[in-house]
């Protein structure tokens, strides 16, 4: 878990993907919450992910940030954005993808998924 402010976050990184040369694994999501849960089973996190500065809304950010990025957004519950790029990586689609969870009028999870196809 990362700590951040008072309060906890968990986060995940998934590498099971490859890229385009066929490397394996290659990290295709990372998600991050926020979350009152302390874990003595849970290592503390080596960094804090609220200082990364990203295009898009993240973690504390309201559904009204997420509305002016991307046009829609429930007050509450979850919601996704999707990029397509139907020719990207030498001829391979890729789709990226942002998925939020709103509640109590903000973010309080977010995940980042990229996936490729040829």
């Amino acid at each position: 878990m990362i700590p951040a402010r008072d309060d906890q976050r968990r986060v995940w990184f998934v590498a099971d993907g490859e890229d385009a040369s066929g490397a394996k694994p290659t990290l295709t999501m990372v998600s991050t919450e926020e979350t009152e849960e302390r874990r003595d089973d849970c290592d503390k996190g080596q960094f804090d992910v609220s200082s990364w500065r990203l295009p898009v809304p993240t973690l504390g950010d309201s559904p009204h940030d997420l509305r002016q990025r991307f046009g829609n957004a429930p007050d509450e519950g979850i919601v996704r954005h999707a990029h397509e790029n139907p020719g990207g990586n030498a001829g391979a689609g890729i789709s990226q993808s942002p998925v939020y969870r709103l509640k109590g009028g903000q973010i309080d999870g977010l995940a980042f998924s990229q996936a490729t196809s040829r």
